[in-house]
């Protein structure tokens, strides 16, 4: 169904798509969950048109790993009322090596008509940890791709691929202009679009790695940079009479190929930090703790990279800490510090400070260009040990078994206390920092009101009651039913599955009928 399904939204696509607070995905795969976002068509739904668009996409402010792109876009005629949010996205994805393990035969991955990326799931960057940046952005190198059911491979590849939405920030307007930072990018490497059309990063390797030889591991060159709308629709709504979006692929932009700069040629030395570019950069009370997160302000911000930050933009710079300079990671794993503004109007960033660190050292925050911006004396203190999690087992095995029990089998005054005792056990189990006193305590409690509860006495029910004394016999002289009632199997109504299967395809027939007069192709981007 999930396929049937991309079929009727990649018809609208094909038309459109060769004219040319954010949340983080890692996109290696098409989505295993269903993504058809079925709207439930009625008698009075209203299809909104698929006009919507992306134009004058720029790219701007080009660093090791960040880039802003900016791109102006519109609702075209789709009602206002229609519509419940407007999610805008950027797509990322490129491929360098492909290697097929083994003959395909009839399975595939993903293809151009499947891709429908979805703005849900993810990590919003203010929650990122050090493990997510990597896990996310990171590049995978020579990574088992494609796999069957059975935990075959076939084929693997070199990649990465993500995407980045922001979906909460939607003014009500139909049209406007949208700064998407877009980081997790690789030094010196070149971005862009270069497919015929979009596809997953497992469709692109599915279609890569058919026309490879076996076992061999060669270098590709697929890359995939757009930028577009996900509008969400309000119930009543639809997209093609079947959606209740209208998807990314039939708006999206390509983004102009970019290629990112260099890190710093070098790292700031401590000879580097003299008494006259100290001071600009501090840290509240000198001290820092090890294994957290910091917060350091700047005093006397760049004037470019204050602009930024005033206009809502991202800056990116380097900090260090020393004797030995060690680059210092965001709070999500970033390899670099984002510079922010406070509700005070301070300017400031978040640096992780090392576990094994402590003592008396250097914090130094470096432009994009190398250049030392200030630097600090900071105090580390040692790294809080974090307490062990409290054993749940038996906490857990003792709320299994009281699930079991049916209330009406008990009296109801042991069972209330019962009630409360199971309640109070459950809340302490979804408690992260719950302490084993609390635990233990907890378990003892539901064990032994569960021991405590008394059998409720059954009185029989009028009908079991007359059962047990009836003394009539049975009509011997009855003859059998001859003709049985039948289940009218013509009258069932088709699965859910089947009648939507039965819609796409009239869908489908309606789209191919009107294609010639729906669907203006224009010449691609040079």
């Amino acid at each position: 169904m999930k396929r049937m399904g991309k079929i009727a939204a990649a018809l609208i696509a094909a038309c459109t798509l060769f004219s040319g607070a954010s949340v983080a995905v890692a996109d290696q795969a098409a989505p295993s969950t269903n993504t058809d976002q079925q709207a439930t068509p009625t008698a009075t739904s209203q299809d909104v048109p698929g006009d919507a668009s992306v134009s004058n996409v720029k790219v701007s402010d080009i660093g090791a790993h960040t880039a802003n792109v900016s791109f102006n876009w519109s609702l075209g005629t789709i009602p206002v009322d229609a519509v419940k949010n407007v999610c805008f996205m950027a797509y990322v994805s490129r491929i360098t090596d492909v290697t097929r393990i083994k003959d395909f035969g009839n399975n595939a991955w993903g293809l151009g008509w499947d891709f429908d990326p979805q703005c849900e799931g993810g990590t919003a960057d203010d929650q990122l940890t050090q493990a997510d940046y990597n896990n996310i952005y990171g590049f995978k190198n020579n990574q088992d791709m494609l796999t069957d059911d059975n935990g075959v491979v076939y084929a693997k590849a070199s990649y990465q691929s993500f995407t980045r939405y922001n979906n909460d920030s939607w003014n009500g307007k139909t049209s406007g202009t949208f700064n998407l930072p877009v980081i997790g990018l690789e030094p010196e490497t070149t971005y862009g679009t270069n497919r015929e059309y979009p596809a997953y990063t497992d469709g692109a390797v599915d279609e890569l790695a058919r026309h490879l030889p076996l076992g061999v591991r060669t270098p590709v060159d697929d890359r995939q940079f757009y930028v577009g709308l996900v509008i969400y629709l309000k119930d009543g709504y639809t997209f093609l009479g079947y959606f209740d979006h209208v998807n990314f692929a039939s708006n999206m932009s390509e983004v102009t190929d970019l290629t990112t700069t260099a890190e710093p040629a070098s790292k700031p030395t401590a000879p580097d930090l003299t008494e006259q570019n100290k001071g600009s950069v501090t840290v509240p009370d000198g001290t820092v703790k090890a294994g957290s997160v910091a917060r350091i302000y700047v005093n006397k911000l760049a004037q470019e990279c204050a602009a930024k930050v005033d206009a809502g933009e991202d800056c990116f710079w380097y900090s260090y800490i020393y004797s030995d300079p060690v680059r210092l990671t965001g709070p999500d794993g970033s390899p670099f510090v984002t510079i922010k503004k406070d509700k005070d109007g301070k300017y400031y960033f978040d640096a992780f400070i090392p576990a094994n660190y402590s003592g008396v050292h250097k914090i130094a925050l470096q432009d994009e260009k190398g250049n030392i911006q200030g630097w600090t004396d900071v105090t580390v203190g040692e790294q809080t040990p974090t307490p062990a999690p409290a054993d749940k087992t038996a906490l857990n095995k003792a709320i299994t078994a009281a699930d079991k029990l049916v209330k009406t089998d008990y009296t109801e005054a042991s069972w209330t206390l019962f009630a409360k005792a199971l309640e109070a056990a459950k809340t302490v189990a979804g408690k992260a920092d719950a302490k084993q006193a609390e635990v233990d305590a907890a378990a003892k409690a539901l064990v032994n009101t569960q021991t405590a509860l008394k059998k409720a006495e059954k009185t029989p029910s009028k009908d079991e009651h007359e059962a047990d004394t009836d003394t009539t016999k049975p009509d011997t002289d009855k003859k059998p039913e001859q003709n049985p009632a039948k289940t009218d199997t013509k009258k069932q109504t088709l699965p859910k599955s089947g009648a939507s299967i039965i819609a796409v395809i009239a869908v489908m027939a309606a789209l191919a009928t009107t294609a010639g007069a729906a669907c203006v192709v224009r010449r691609r981007r040079a």
